[in-house]
């Protein structure tokens, strides 16, 4: 993307003493940045205020790593023309009323040079994984754009948006949020002809109070989508199915359970390594098409679900049933998501340490119990954030889980994490098959002097936690 008067005026933005004023103006915008300890040669910086500082007071280190383009508040800009750091780089500057609001716009202004379609995604869980899935089956067919990482929320999506070209024939992206509007303003950027919503569970229940709200905070989505689209729900999650009465278009629903989805995952086996391998039957335009087999590299009956999302997705752009098993069958996962990983030492680990919350929680101990192996089935889990008032209760009923699924050993980690392991202690575990640290670090140390040859180690909790210290620690990696 370029720099030039048109997106000038969009930002009603104002450049720096150092460009001319022609009307030729075409400068070329690589990769945006807010951070300068990430920043690259030749990316464009933008200063963004938080709670802690002003981004924009960075602008002359911006300019010293070689930031080509750096957009900054009003306020900063007779000091952006006084530096001497920023004559040296010849860096240009772009003043604007408000630099957050700016990258908005210029997201959006791209997305709109390029008419693409959009697939977007959100759910309280598997967003990242479904995400992936999509992209894997698209590519088959397409040149497919998608976000990256957890670049999912209202600065992450917009940057994310700058990068998308001439290239790109279908977008793919995840939309994250923690309160009402978000997902509404996110789905405003990418304008998507279809739409995703994996489950609505207790995430982010600490601002959002109630799982109505949290439903009502991913429906948002919804109105966002192309009425000559469709929207594909969870019809084994009750508040993803009543959703369908709110889109006047096409509806697909995907399900395990609920007969009346159109995408049904039927006769689920599991195979040795614990993957699930179904038949996928797909009623739609009043008729039945032939069931196709699809085997999961995934573990877990979520995931299952994740993969039906991804397969509606995959037959709306017309690819074909085989090509779209293929790709499922394919698939490399996502790290730190379900990722399991088979060690030297002969200890299996089940690596899901990225984030957690009840509904997540629940899934992956289920999973675990699942599995097949001879060995011990270890839990090692932390705590669960952003639960507000329902975290004593989220994390009690997660020891019951634990205890009634027959979890070997329990280790937690983590002050709210201490309820799980008294609650399976109550429910029936005995004392010797849990354990508790205070922190990951702590975990890490002894970690391998507690699994054993045989043993799959399942790894979760939330982000601050860190768990993945303890997944390093087995790998021989700890620092």
């Amino acid at each position: 993307m370029e720099l030039t008067r048109a997106l000038l005026k969009e930002i009603n933005g104002t450049l720096s003493l150092n460009v001319g004023s022609g009307d030729d103006l075409r400068v070329p915008m690589a990769d945006p940045s807010i951070d300068t300890r990430t920043l690259k040669q030749g990316d464009t910086f933008f200063g963004i205020r938080s709670e802690e500082r002003d981004g924009c007071d960075y602008f002359e280190d911006a300019a010293s790593k070689g930031a080509r383009v750096i957009i900054l508040n009003n306020t900063h800009r007779e000091r952006f023309e006084k530096s001497d750091a920023v004559k040296r780089s010849g860096a240009i500057g772009v003043f604007v009323a408000n630099t957050r609001i700016a990258l908005k716009q210029i997201g959006f202004y791209n997305r709109l040079r390029h008419s693409i379609p959009f697939v977007a995604i959100t759910g309280s869980n598997g967003k990242t994984t479904t995400k992936e899935l999509i992209s894997a089956i698209l590519s088959k067919k397409f040149r497919v754009f998608k976000n990256e990482g957890n670049y999912n929320n209202d600065l992450g999506l917009p940057m994310e948006l700058m990068k998308l070209n001439e290239r790109h024939e279908v977008g793919v992206v995840e939309l994250g949020m923690s309160a009402l509007h978000e997902i509404e303003n996110l789905a405003s950027l990418v304008l998507p002809k279809i739409g995703v919503i994996t489950c609505v569970g207790p995430a982010h229940i600490e601002f959002l109070k109630t799982l109505k709200n949290i439903a009502k905070a991913k429906a948002e989505l919804i109105p966002k989508v192309d009425t000559q689209g469709c929207v594909i729900l969870n019809f084994d999650n009750n508040h993803t199915r009543k959703m369908a009465s709110l889109f006047s278009g096409k509806i697909v629903g995907f399900a395990i359970s609920n007969r009346s989805a159109k995408m049904r995952a039927t006769r689920l086996e599991m195979n040795e390594d614990g993957f699930y391998e179904y038949w996928c039957e797909v009623k739609a335009n009043g008729r039945t098409y032939d069931p196709f087999m699809v085997s999961l590299p995934l573990p877990g009956k979520h995931n299952v679900l994740n993969s039906l999302a991804a397969i509606s997705v995959g037959l709306e752009f017309g690819i074909a049933s085989g090509v779209i098993a293929e790709a499922v069958a394919s698939f490399g996962g996502v790290k730190k998501r379900m990722e399991l990983v088979k060690l030297k030492s002969g200890v299996s680990v089940l690596n899901d340490c990225y984030n957690a919350n009840p509904l997540s929680m629940r899934s992956a101990i289920e999973t675990v119990s699942e599995m097949p192996g001879a060995g011990r089935k270890v839990a090692v889990v932390g705590d669960m954030l952003e639960l507000g008032s329902w975290s004593v209760r989220a994390h009690r009923e997660i020891g019951q889980i634990a205890s009634k699924c027959g979890i070997d050993l329990l280790i937690t980690v983590g002050e709210k994490a201490a309820h799980i392991m008294n609650s399976a202690v109550e429910a029936g575990m005995k004392s010797e098959m849990v354990m508790h640290f205070d922190n990951s670090e702590q975990t890490a140390r002894a970690i391998n002097s507690i699994v054993r040859k045989g043993d799959l180690v399942l790894i979760k909790g939330s982000r601050r936690m860190k768990l993945e210290n303890v997944f390093d620690a087995m790998r021989g990696e700890q620092k």
